[in-house]
């Protein structure tokens, strides 16, 4: 028998049984599914027993499949309101239970508050919870520039393990905008490479000629990913295409000096090189007709 008279019992036994047995009893909870149950659950984020806890989030992931409807706007107003517990105050181990239960949850409801847990001035254990959860949550296409501006000045902090690469994580699931188009292109002298191949992912959507130029540059550089974000950027941009032909027409190891172009034959390894490279990022049809073959002398 489930409901509230089983987690009155469990809760009886839990403040009488050792800490191994108390783990065995939070595993139950999640799949009980009931008001009580979550109740229960949350408040066992608040424990001291650090190890009971993350066996909580465990069993809350674990079981999350099986929630539907109710059940899971019960669990929602459930962890809402853990964020306005009065405990909450210095206990991050309950604060970063609370973030991930949310991210495991995925409701998109929950943006707002997790946002409110990115700020500089919190933990950085903290933030990368909330980063985390936030990636979690379906943020895909144009309508969450409110994330996009929260997390962009994360771009350029030192840490990039800890917090910087989950905030890039979340930034690549949003489409960005042609206003941002100038910040984007500063993040190409980012001090991470992470944050650098994210730039060249983000101007590869925002198609221009100015764009294609800086990418463009990334394709010598000595760092192999972001050569390939480079290319797989040009790929998605029409314009790479004149930007690549009048690179060619100024780079010495594919073409020969501008005095020498007068010779048709080098003329025409030329433009088929500008062929190959175009054709190659996929968009032939922006390109000028091959040279044609010389008359035979």
């Amino acid at each position: 028998k489930t409901g509230g008279k089983a987690v009155a019992s469990l809760k009886r036994q839990f403040e009488r049984v050792p800490s191994p047995v108390r783990r065995k009893i939070v595993r139950v909870l999640p799949l009980i599914r009931t008001p009580q149950a979550h109740a229960f659950l949350v408040d066992c984020f608040f424990d001291a027993d650090h190890e009971l806890v993350r066996e909580a989030v465990h069993a809350l992931r674990e079981q999350i499949g099986q929630y539907e409807g109710r059940d899971r706007n019960d669990l929602h107003a459930r962890l809402l309101a853990g964020l306005r517990d009065k405990r909450l105050k210095q206990n991050e181990a309950a604060l970063s239970a609370l973030l991930i239960a949310l991210g495991i949850l995925a409701d998109l409801r929950s943006k707002e508050r997790i946002l409110a847990y990115i700020r500089a001035d919190q933990a950085a254990q903290i933030r990368r919870h909330a980063l985390m959860s936030l990636s979690r949550l379906e943020l895909a296409g144009d309508k969450h520039y409110d994330v996009f501006e929260a997390l962009l000045p994360i771009l350029n902090e030192p840490d990039y393990e800890g917090v910087v690469r989950h905030a890039v994580q979340v930034l690549g699931r949003i489409r960005p905008r042609r206003s941002d188009n100038t910040r984007i292109r500063e993040l190409l002298a980012n001090r991470h490479a992470g944050v650098q191949s994210f730039a060249l992912q983000s101007l590869g959507h925002l198609d221009s000629v100015t764009n294609a130029a800086k990418v463009l540059e990334f394709l010598a550089h000595a760092d192999p990913s972001l050569r390939d974000a480079a290319q797989q950027a040009l790929r998605r941009m029409p314009s790479a295409v004149p930007v690549i032909l009048d690179r060619l027409e100024g780079d010495d190891q594919i073409r020969p000096p501008l005095r020498d172009l007068r010779t048709p034959d080098r003329r025409r390894r030329n433009t088929d090189v500008a062929h190959d490279r175009a054709a190659a990022l996929g968009h032939p049809e922006r390109l000028p007709d091959r040279h044609p073959e010389p008359p035979p002398d």
